[in-house]
């Protein structure tokens, strides 16, 4: 496929299309080449200096014309998007379907044989309408590539000959030297020079909901992307401090370059209502194929000795009527509908879809691939438990809004009337720290690091207000966080007197505190008891919790001398309705695996509070998976729930590998690291709040609440929806296959026919798909979530179907036959007149059809006459469109119709509901003695 770039990375405009010179992968390669993605030798296990001797490049950065040089050689800094289809093929496409072609052949040769008929017309038509709506729900075309871009940065800051400059992103080339600061989002994948406190928000890559610290040094090894903490990644974002960098891979070699590279060669998998439909249409159409063809020779046989011309155009339409008696024509459009319908229900449930027939694929999800951060957690950090001294407090509340309360042994403490303790730790949590919150589109976010963002947050839950207790105390030093002391300091002048305040990894707190507080009081902090803290530290940190430790100076000092407050536990909190969903999920047949970006230790703790592993059981790193082949892969799928450290690759191999064991997967996420996963998998679901665009774009399906439990009734809902296509595909083939046996077993007896092609073109678009339409609204029937999801083998047609459009089709040709004959022969009746009565006559069953259609599981009587008011009212308008064509003159002329008296329509009354009662006799019989169910 040609490859074009189409946009610069950041601005949103459309520079040039030129055609680049691409590598054996159609993508521009680096100086570097390396593969960072699958952690071969690359930037990360290098010291700087060779890595600047490889670029050709110095601390001063490249000259203007070496910069120039090497934007010719390796392009611009821009993402390359493959070319679509012209909308020409696009419409084209729709007419490849069997039963389509079928339609068509039938067409062709009608207008050949009958130009001034109105046969082809409408044939063409509903080609044609078909056509158009599968046209339309292509169109919706993905947009995740062009949806990267506005993750890229717009301008970067860059040393060209020692001077300081900004440039255009896109102008970046590798062996730039460039600097980043808090606010600016990294413009190109980059390897760490020197750092002052860096830490980047690697959220949308990784799916790691903390900041990472950022620092120059040499990795090991293999190393994951996620532990790179020498690596800047184009799309993350500086939440604090400053630093520099060499550019090492530009464009499409970067790691987002990578992602977008991925999701344009994902190929999309046809759903399994869509293998179905195509099976089944297949089938239909060699059916229909061979049975015209018989028939068509059959009837030169019978007619060889008096052969002509009339006579073979006689056979051929006879031919032609029972290919459009054989093609369910309404079904594409009514099973469209049907899925909209399901659309519209869905979205008042907070579930946006994208693609239709994703509605359906959603009831036979068997497997739920779930992102940890923002799906199963709020993804916002908060601060969740306070110790102090021997006093532990859990603090209530999620994310970024100062709503919750404090706990202590079940009851609420009063944030005015705690401890001093907890006094000096909520004004040490607002004066050491940098963070401020602010909103961005109405919403309420953190300005710097989030880990400090929770902090202020559990400081305003406390009743402060940080930012007029800065000023009323403002800094008078500061120690800055860096990477070897792993703590931050400030002192400030409160009531007179010079107090500092530090925070940072406990166990560096620790080393320099001398006492701590026991209720207010100060006591010496011994060994023995720091080994107690940190034994309670290593145990939060098991349960997922990042800890930091406050202490106190009140004599001026900074950073010696200390006197130990207490710890916090931080972390992004389990959504409250996760543990439910889960085991909801559970019940329904549905395997729930957790696939993060984490660390293995805060996998496996969530993943045990939520209930997705047992005690004894932990994470697998996704490291070791690389080294197993597709067997042993899938042998570890199979008893693993919970996957950490887990790259793009490997979310597409787990989704890959599960589908290729027959699964149907729900992927779920809201990262740029989650989008070619979600593309890849039968239904992919992005969060529309906390999502990226790219998430977005790739997904069929978006959570407008970002709610794991939309998922769960998603499900519920979809099932439900394909019990009810299920039903007017029963109802639909009942009704077509009743009108092949009717032209069928009428030729062979050497009858006229009983009905001509535009009747049943009438009856499949027009009274047949109402009361279909309203089959679709039937109310879910009870115990959805106990069943377990359908087998994805299981055919569109299952063996109770095929037995009740078997018994329908017999006592619908029956006695639309022997109305036909009765009023044909016996009272000779014209033959207009005669096709008038079966056409009526088999509308008549098809309408009660529907109603025993309600149903898979239970009979008219248990289920309720009148609990679907939309198909009672179908059935009124399809027989209102009757009379129209049986009384009005011009309708009488085109469908060669002739009005009825009172007497026929008694008796087709009649005749038509013993057809219903034999029906329902024939469902309470199959239930009760043969136990059909719905699934068989």
């Amino acid at each position: 496929m040609p490859i074009t770039t189409l946009y610069t990375v950041g601005p949103l405009i459309n520079v040039r299309i030129s055609s680049l010179i691409c590598n054996d992968h159609n993508l521009p390669l680096t100086a570097m080449d390396v593969k960072q993605s699958s952690g071969d030798r690359g930037p990360h296990n290098k010291r700087v200096n060779d890595i600047l001797a490889e670029l050709g490049t110095s601390i001063n950065g490249l000259t203007e014309r070496e910069a120039t040089n090497r934007s010719t050689n390796y392009g611009k800094n821009e993402l390359i998007v493959s070319r679509k289809d012209p909308k020409w093929k696009k419409f084209l496409r729709q007419f490849t379907d069997v039963l389509i072609v079928v339609l068509l052949i039938a067409a062709l040769v009608t207008v050949i044989l009958d130009p001034t008929g109105i046969d082809w017309i409408v044939i063409t038509a509903i080609v044609i309408i078909n056509a158009v709506i599968g046209y339309i729900q292509e169109e919706k075309a993905e947009e995740a590539i062009e949806n990267l871009k506005k993750l890229a940065a717009p301008r970067a800051i860059v040393f060209r000959s020692g001077k300081k400059k900004e440039i255009p992103a896109s102008a970046l080339v590798p062996g730039d030297i460039i600097y980043v600061e808090s606010g600016m989002s990294i413009p190109s994948d980059s390897r760490v020079i020197e750092s002052r406190s860096l830490k980047v928000n690697e959220s949308t890559l990784t799916g790691e909901s903390m900041s990472v610290e950022k620092r120059s040094g040499v990795l090991k090894g293999k190393t994951v992307l996620a532990d790179r903490k020498n690596m800047l990644y184009m799309s993350t974002t500086v939440e604090i401090g400053s630093g520099t960098a060499v550019v090492t891979s530009t464009g499409m070699s970067t790691e987002i370059g990578n992602i977008a590279d991925m999701i344009q060669h994902v190929k999309r998998m046809e759903t399994p209502l869509q293998k179905r439909l195509r099976k089944l249409g297949k089938k239909l159409g060699i059916l229909v194929l061979m049975v015209c063809v018989l028939i068509f020779f059959l009837e030169i046989a019978r007619s060889y000795d008096d052969l002509s011309i009339d006579h073979l155009v006689e056979f051929f339409e006879v031919a032609v009527s029972l290919a459009v008696a054989a093609i369910p024509e309404g079904l594409p459009a009514v099973v469209t509908i049907a899925l909209a319908i399901g659309l519209k229900v869905m979205a008042g449930k907070n579930v946006i879809i994208r693609k239709l027939p994703v509605v359906e694929t959603l009831g036979s999800a068997t497997v739920i691939c779930t992102d940890k951060t923002g799906t199963l957690t709020t993804g916002s950090m908060s601060a969740d438990v306070l110790y102090l001294s021997r006093e532990r407090i859990d603090i209530e509340g999620a994310g970024y809004q100062p709503q919750g309360s404090f706990m202590s042994g079940g009851e609420t403490l009063d944030p005015e009337s705690n401890s001093r303790t907890f006094d000096r730790i909520m004004l040490a949590s607002c004066l050491c720290s940098d963070a401020t919150m602010t909103y961005e589109h109405g919403e309420r976010k953190v300005l710097g690091d989030t880990t400090e963002g929770a902090l202020l947050v559990m400081a305003e839950k406390a009743l402060l207000d940080p930012l007029k207790l800065r000023g009323e105390y403002p800094r008078v030093r500061e120690m800055p966080f860096d990477a070897e002391r792993k703590m931050m300091s400030t002192l400030h002048r409160i009531d007179g007197r010079s107090v500092s305040f530090t925070k940072g990894a406990p166990e560096k707190v620790l080393e320099i505190c001398r006492e701590e507080y026991l209720e207010d009081e100060k006591v010496p902090l011994t060994d023995r008891r720091k080994a107690e803290i940190q034994k309670l530290v290593d145990g939060m940190a098991r349960r997922g919790y990042r800890t930091l430790a406050f202490g106190i100076c009140e004599t001026g000092r900074m950073e010696d001398d200390l006197t130990f407050m207490g710890i916090v536990g931080i972390r992004d909190k389990i959504r409250d309705e996760a543990k439910r969903s889960v085991l909801t999920a559970r019940r329904a047949g549905i395997r729930t695996l957790m696939i993060t970006g984490d660390h293995k230790l805060t996998a496996t703790a969530i993943g045990k509070e939520i209930g997705l592993i047992c005690k004894n059981n932990e994470a697998i790193n996704c490291r070791d998976l690389d080294e197993l082949d597709d067997l042993e892969f899938k042998e570890v799928l199979k008893n693993t729930t919970v996957y950490a450290r887990a790259s793009p690759k490997h979310k597409v191999r787990i989704v890959r590998s599960l589908r290729d064991q027959g699964e149907i997967v729900a992927m779920t996420g809201d990262g740029v690291n989650d989008a070619p996963a979600l593309k890849i998998a039968d239904i992919g679901v992005a969060m529309g709040i906390t999502g990226t665009d790219v998430s977005k774009g790739a997904a069929d399906i978006i959570l407008t609440d970002d709610n794991f439990a939309s998922i769960v009734d998603a499900v519920e809902e979809g099932r439900g929806i394909y019990d009810n296509i299920r039903k007017v595909i029963q109802f639909l083939l009942s009704c077509n296959m009743s009108e092949v046996m009717v032209m069928l077993v009428a030729i062979l007896l050497g009858w006229p026919l009983p009905l001509i092609a535009l009747q049943i073109l009438w009856m499949n678009l027009v009274t047949d798909s109402f009361p279909a339409l309203a089959l679709v609204t039937e109310p879910k029937e009870k115990g959805l979530m106990r069943r377990k999801p359908r087998d994805p083998k299981e055919r569109a047609i299952t063996r109770d179907m095929v037995i009740s459009i078997g018994v329908s089709t017999v006592i619908i040709t029956i006695g639309t036959l022997l109305v036909f004959w009765y009023n044909l022969d016996c009272l000779g009746k014209e033959l207009d007149q005669a096709r008038t009565i079966a056409l009526t006559t088999m509308v008549m069953f098809q309408m009660w059809t529907a109603v025993a259609s309600r149903s898979t599981t239970h009979t008219m009587g248990q289920i309720g006459w009148l609990t679907n008011r939309k198909l009672i009212g179908a059935i009124g308008l399809a027989m209102g469109l009757m009379l129209l064509i049986i009384y009005v003159p011009f309708a009488q002329s085109l469908f060669h119709t002739t009005s009825m008296s009172i007497i026929e329509w008694a008796e087709i009354l009649v005749i038509s509901i013993f057809g219903l009662i034999a029906v329902d006799i024939w469902e309470a019989v199959n239930h009760r003695y043969f136990h059909y169910g719905a699934g068989r």
